[in-house]
């Protein structure tokens, strides 16, 4: 579903680097706009939706998205095809609150199918294969612009989105396919273990716990503000990347005059860096656990984002770029993961939309990105985000103090300890 899914969405996230189809020149502003519209759709239905989400089936609110999106779809296509920006405005409302229903309701889902303990890898396993196919959208894209026309010319562009929009259409109905997961947090959870010679043996009762006790272990102390740090975190984070994230693309093909495919191979190639950052931020946290994994991981692109606002060469720049993204994204899964790790199923809905707002905040300070680099330029922004990320960065120290990464590992090693004891008395 992950991947299926991303390939087309990356697809349409793409309309947002051509927003200015009246050809006004003011790209930057209009990108700003149509993002903070994804944005504003997301913050005000965030909550509604967690609380949905919590109280009422997880598969029949995909369900419900999968045909909103096929109704923004349809408008989408139509606002494309008659240069209606307007129109566009209105697919962006309805994708953002689709999004964020979709989004929220998908994690949780997901959260309740896996064992707790082994969120991380599963999620940063989602995040690899999302990266991977957010990748395959813009390189169908260079085969598209190689047949049809390496130019910035509206009636290529058109069709360029509308083939690779329409991907969207089979994958998005692959969310109609799921059911929720039941719980069995009451059933028995002891497991006895007889042994001994001659019938004469001992019984080795061990304590399994539910996934509700092990949060509650966790939450301990302070540990129930882990998700609030962790969250909080995201947010300043995402403040910082909607004022340069969107412009990415536009800073590359306004200062050093990349063509239509040369864009498509950076974006394509921008996600499968992402992808490989992944998988090692998450290796790395096996060795330093996982604050210290993101901590390391974030400091690194947060430095790189300081150095894309001074340098000039392109190669450079373009190799501090790859480094920035990989890193600084490669941590999220592994956030999720922590928050998921720390409240209980019932509650998952509203903490996934509450990570929806992360989104929210990310499209909402784009346009001022945008006013920034229409103002000054792209390293200026890029300065200000830098700054944005430092203290996104120190936010993460508490976590230090606040994360037991290793209860899970006590419990287990204690629970193999006694089976195994179990085992040799009865051997």
């Amino acid at each position: 579903m992950c991947f299926c899914d991303a390939v087309g969405n990356n697809a349409i996230r793409q309309t947002l680097h051509f927003a200015p189809i009246d050809g006004s020149g003011e790209r930057n502003t209009e990108v700003g706009l149509v993002a903070s519209i994804f944005g504003a759709a997301s913050l005000v239905l965030a909550m509604p939706a967690g609380w949905l989400i919590d109280h009422y089936s997880r598969a029949r609110l995909l369900k419900i998205g999968s045909m909103v999106l096929t109704a923004a779809l349809v408008l989408y296509l139509y606002g494309v095809v008659t240069d209606n920006l307007v129109l566009l405005y209105v697919v962006f409302f309805l994708y953002g609150a689709q999004w964020v229903i979709q989004s929220s309701a998908s994690y949780s889902l997901f959260a309740d199918s896996l064992p707790h303990g082994h969120r991380a890898d599963a999620m940063s396993t989602v995040s690899i294969l999302q990266n991977v196919a957010g990748g395959t959208g813009p390189f169908l894209g260079v085969i598209l612009v190689h047949v049809l026309g390496n130019e910035w010319q509206l009636p290529i562009l058109h069709r360029i989105i509308v083939i690779v929009g329409l991907v969207e259409f089979p994958t998005n109905w692959i969310n109609t396919l799921w059911r929720d997961v039941e719980h069995h947090e009451h059933s028995d959870t002891n497991i006895s273990i007889k042994g001994g010679d001659a019938g004469v043996g001992e019984t080795v009762e061990v304590k399994i716990l539910t996934d509700s006790e092990k949060v509650s272990r966790l939450r301990a102390g302070y540990g129930w503000l882990v998700p609030y740090v962790i969250s909080l975190n995201d947010v300043i984070t995402s403040i910082g990347a909607g004022m340069t994230v969107r412009y990415f693309p536009l800073f590359f093909m306004n200062d050093y005059g990349f063509s239509p495919m040369q864009l498509q191979i950076l974006v394509g190639s921008y996600s499968i860096v992402i992808g490989i950052a992944t998988y090692l931020c998450n290796r790395t946290s096996k060795i330093l656990g996982r604050v210290k994994a993101c901590f390391l991981f974030a400091g690194i692109g947060t430095a790189c984002l300081y150095g894309l606002s001074y340098l000039y060469s392109l190669p450079l720049l373009l190799v501090v770029y790859f480094i920035r993204g990989g890193f600084q994204n490669a941590v999220y899964p592994l956030d999720r993961s922590l928050i998921m790790d720390y409240v209980v199923s019932k509650q998952r809905g509203r903490w996934n939309a509450v990570e929806s707002i992360t989104a929210a905040s990310w499209a909402g300070s784009a346009a001022l990105g945008g006013w920034l680099c229409d103002g000054h330029d792209y390293r200026y922004a890029f300065g200000i985000t830098a700054h944005i990320y430092t203290v996104a960065l120190l936010m993460r120290i508490p976590l230090f103090f606040l994360v037991k990464e290793k209860i899970e590992d006590h419990d287990h090693d204690l629970q193999t300890a006694l089976l195994e004891d179990g085992r040799q008395a009865a051997a």
